[in-house]
């Protein structure tokens, strides 16, 4: 139904505490209450405002006054960029509204473009066009000459108009709820019209305490002009402001953004923002959108819109909270649909390692050609380094791990291209690494179990030499973080990186958790581009509090986690039952050029859940208005450790609704045009690049991280259901943006009773009989661990089936088995056959602890050799095609590597020869094409490896290096 068509006598409400003259005037001279329910009493003040007040908190003066935008032209809306910066280097990407005069921009139909950008619209605001709200047509503040009361509601009469008529109620429903106003512009010219509510209470801006207006402007990143934020981009749809304990707003009602089809700027009912015309901090709705669906309107044709007034007496953060739970429905909502996350995880592994995933082995990376065709990204090798250990692969290790870390090591940047006319995004053709941050260099340390001793070095030497470097896009990653410090103390337990990383952490808390932002300047941001850059470091603050344990760190991350909600989608509200998806028998087109193709794909009608948004972020400030939701969603795990240890149900429901029943493999980026069960499939990532980009875009460098962020969930799942009691420690994989995950497998974890436990976690360990049921393994001395986690909320029954062709669980037939059941010991169980059945509460955890196995690991027990010999030297450089190098791979007696490069391009050499011994006899190996990087396996007993570099130069002359050695 549309929102116009909504009628006054749906307001009509009862129960509700009466305190007045029925009828009663304008003439009252004192205040009364007019309405109240169990929450809220509203108070007629000066015979027309309203006061309202809530349990604990001072009332707040609510006036009559609206704001009526008129055109007969087209005021020509289109979105641009608002001038936000600190300074023109440091300009804000991204749009607003803005009218004015229609400005045309040739687009080149061959320009390619990058994913989530719109040549169009992407660009500054242009003489002629105007993002102040109220300059975008003519205006007419209206306030009411009277307030009429009726026995349930109040009537605010306005006076007369050649253009409209106005009308407004407000109400209050029983129990609860918020007052409601609902009000109904009558045109009487033909045009375009826009009804505004500016009767909220309104602050100095410098004397809130806090603010928000989706999608930048939170704390006190007060916006430069009144600029409209469309409901389409309206995580709640509201804005927001604090002052003195008490938190006002102007809330559209949930029936204002249907669940179909998907938000989108051409079906925007109305816009919010947070400043009035004379720069003061007050909330305010107008609907429709000037220039908008609806906003051309005739005589006669009445509009009527549903709002409701927020005042409550608790800060921003808890406010949004309740509007999120109380008036948009958020809850605990999502449930596995279709597989386990488990059969989840091991698709996106499979897919990893095929070649659907485009890794390219010549040049160690991922094919970037969605943004920079012709070049290859990664984000960390961690990830593969992580997985490879957990899964005991060493094929993921070798064929990914490796070269990933490989170049990390060697290249400048994440984006690499051969060749140096490839520069977009920032991309580089030069091996001037480091191109990691030195976090990296610290937990590849610890995974090597201490034996590497070059990436600890390398670690310190950007410790101690700290430079500023921009490793993605031109984010600016600084060299003296407080963040290194505790890295370092991670890998190294010297209690001098740990004092260090407390004094910049608690210098850290004064100047930005203490100190609400005003600009977009956080020099820790690395650039404002993702969520990640406008919230706090809040997950390197967590860290350090699982570190210290000190209180005053998890305060800090649970701040900033709830400061990151605000980027997480609440609405539109899901509706009970089912939808129908995939019309045509397609997935919606995100991109419409030829050069794309459909995918194909079964109409399907499903529960509506299924397909929510609800849980997920956009992707960043310039692409919000395209990405609706992305799947790499790194805050889940994250939350759902705060939110264990501070006692947070909020950001756990974020956490879950994130993940829980989205994908059975790698789902692309995000979803976007419509909604559709085509990211859900297990074939969905097996397609052309035509199609796949059609639909949503693929980041070959993406699904790596996102295994490691299901790993990391996987784990942080039991964490939180265990209340912290089944704890893995991990290494930190700090990436950018949403690739910033735990991952784990460097070291053991804890038990319930305190025995060591190794993640295990082989494809197809076991099967469960129950898609609720996933499940966390991890093996002992002669004990399989099996944490098994029902993601539904009701009691799940299970049977469990262990894989026979495992090594070591071939003899797993039959086996007594301890059992947990939401952290208390009950009866043990016995496995038969390979089989055990047993119950998982609710939401809860059972816990099988199967004794008398002994598992024969394939990679695990290289990694984890009690032999930890370190090399006295593991890496040489020469001063050879600018600098030649070669290092050590250390990570266990059958896990040695050589990885030699020459920084010299193909403009320098066009034939490089690496001659090596490391067995007694020289071998060589050749490459005619850049870059000149080589890996070559070390034998177990070899005690040295000498090396010399011979090459061809552009000008056929041959140059030879001298001889280096790195040796035990």
């Amino acid at each position: 139904m549309r929102f116009t068509k909504i009628l006054l006598t749906s307001m009509i409400c009862v129960g509700m505490a009466i305190s007045f003259v029925s009828g009663m005037g304008t003439k009252a001279r004192s205040s009364f209450t007019i309405l109240s329910n169990s929450e809220y009493k509203i108070i007629l003040e000066d015979s027309v405002n309203l006061k309202i007040s809530c349990p604990g908190a001072l009332p707040r003066t609510f006036s009559s006054e609206f704001t009526i935008l008129f055109t007969d032209q087209d005021p020509k809306k289109s979105s641009r960029r608002p001038d936000e910066g600190h300074n023109q280097q440091e300009k804000i990407l991204y749009k607003v509204p803005t009218w004015g005069r229609e400005e045309l921009k040739t687009i080149d139909p061959d320009e390619h473009v990058m994913d989530g950008f719109d040549p169009a619209t992407d660009r500054e605001l242009e003489k002629g066009r105007t993002a102040n709200y109220y300059l975008a047509a003519p205006s007419e503040k209206m306030i009411a000459e009277k307030a009429v009361i009726k026995s349930d509601r109040i009537e605010w009469i306005y006076p007369d108009n050649d253009k409209f008529s106005l009308e407004a109620v407000v109400t209050l429903p029983e129990g609860s709820a918020k007052p409601e106003l609902v009000f109904t512009l009558t045109p009487k010219l033909r045009g375009y019209y826009s009804v505004g509510y500016t009767g909220a209470p309104k602050v100095n801006p410098e004397d809130m305490e806090e603010m928000w207006q989706p999608m930048i402007w939170q704390e006190k990143r007060f916006p430069k002009l009144p600029y409209l934020t469309e409901a389409f981009l309206c995580p709640l749809p509201t804005a927001l402001v604090e002052y003195k304990g008490v938190t006002v707003g102007v809330l559209a009602d949930k029936e204002a953004i249907p669940f179909m089809p998907i938000p989108k700027s051409k079906n925007s009912m109305f816009g919010i923002m947070v400043r009035d015309n004379q720069g003061m901090a007050q909330p305010a709705l107008f609907a429709p959108v000037l220039g908008g669906a609806e906003s051309l309107m005739s005589p006669g044709n009445d509009f009527t819109f549903k709002a409701h007034l927020v005042c409550e007496g608790s800060s921003l953060l808890d406010t949004f909270e309740s509007v999120a739970r109380n008036d948009y429905q958020f809850k605990d909502y999502r449930s596995n649909s279709t597989v386990t996350l488990n059969k989840t995880f091991e698709n996106i592994i499979d897919y990893n390692m095929s070649p659907y995933s485009q890794f390219v082995p010549e040049l160690r990376g991922c094919n970037y050609a969605t943004d920079v065709p012709g070049a290859v990204k990664n984000i960390t090798g961690l990830h593969p380094l992580s997985l490879g250990i957990i899964t005991d692969s060493k094929d993921i290790y070798v064929q990914r791990g490796r070269p990933m870390i490989e170049y990390g090591f060697s290249r400048e940047r994440y984006l690499f291209a051969t060749n140096p006319k490839i520069n977009r995004d920032g991309t580089s053709a030069r091996l001037e690494g480091p191109g990691v941050p030195m976090s990296d260099f610290a937990a590849v340390y610890s995974f090597s179990q201490d034996r590497m001793n070059n990436y600890l070095n390398q670690a310190i030497k950007i410790y101690e030499t700290p430079v500023n470097r921009s490793l993605n896009l031109t984010a600016q990653l600084y060299g003296d973080r407080w963040q290194n410090a505790m890295y370092l103390y991670t890998a190294t337990g010297d209690n001098n990186y740990l004092k260090e990383a407390v004094k910049g952490a608690d210098d850290y808390l004064k100047t930005r958790m203490g100190t609400p932002q005003e600009d977009f300047n956080d020099k820790d941001s690395r650039g404002m581009f993702f969520w990640t850059s406008y919230a706090p470091q809040w997950m390197e603050l967590y860290l350090l509090y699982e570190i210290t344990g000190k209180a005053r760190y998890l305060d800090a991350a649970r701040t900033g986690a709830r400061r990151y909600a605000q980027f997480v989608w609440f609405n539109p509200v899901i509706p009970d039952g089912k939808v129908s998806v995939n019309t045509g028998g397609k997935v919606p087109r995100y991109r419409s050029s030829d050069q794309f193709e459909d995918m194909l794909i079964p109409e399907e009608t499903v529960e509506a859940w299924r397909v929510s948004e609800i849980g997920l972020t956009p992707e960043s400030s310039p692409t919000c208005h395209g990405h609706r939701g992305i799947y790499l969603t790194q805050y889940a795990p994250w939350m759902l450790r705060v939110a264990c240890d501070a006692n947070d149900k909020f950001l756990h429901d974020i956490a879950r609704s994130a993940v829980i029943g989205r994908y059975e493999n790698f789902p692309g980026y995000h979803m976007n045009a419509g909604r559709t069960t085509g990211h859900e499939k297990a074939d969905f990532p097996l397609r052309s690049l035509k199609e796949l980009n059609g639909v949503t875009s693929m980041h070959y460098n993406h699904p790596w991280p996102h295994a490691a962020t299901l790993m990391d969930y996987l784990v942080s799942d039991v964490y939180y259901k265990s209340k912290g009691r089944l704890d893995f420690p991990a290494e930190y994989a700090e990436g950018y943006a949403y690739c910033r995950s735990n991952v784990y497998g460097a070291r053991p974890g804890k038990f319930y009773d305190g025995s060591d436990m190794y993640l295990y976690m082989p494809k197809a360990l076991a099967e469960s009989s129950n898609v609720q049921i996933n499940y966390l393994a991890a093996r002992g001395d002669d004990v399989l661990y099996l944490m098994l986690t029902n993601q539904s909320d009701i009691d799940q029954r299970t049977t469990v089936k262990l894989n026979s062709r495992i090594p070591g669980l071939s003899a797993a037939k039959t086996c007594p088995v301890k059992v947990w059941k939401n952290n208390i010991i009950a009866p043990e169980t016995t496995l038969i056959s390979g089989e055990v059945s047993i119950d998982v509460a609710a939401e809860g955890l059972t816990v099988l602890a199967v004794e008398g196995i002994q598992i024969d690991t394939a990679f695990q027990k290289y990694v984890y050799e009690t032999e930890k010999e370190k090399w006295e030297k593991d890496m040489e450089v020469l001063d050879f095609g600018g600098k030649t190098y070669a290092l050590l791979f250390n990570f266990g007696p059958e896990l040695k590597s050589v990885y030699s490069y020459t920084k010299a391009n193909g403009d320098v050499f066009k034939q490089v020869t690496l001659h090596y011994n490391a067995d007694g006899q020289w071998s060589s190996v050749t490459k005619d094409d850049y870059p000149f990087e080589f890996t070559v396996e070390i034998p177990t007993d070899a005690a040295e490896f000498k090396f010399r570099y011979e090459a061809v130069s552009v000008d056929g002359k041959k140059v030879v290096s001298k001889t280096g050695v790195i040796y035990k």
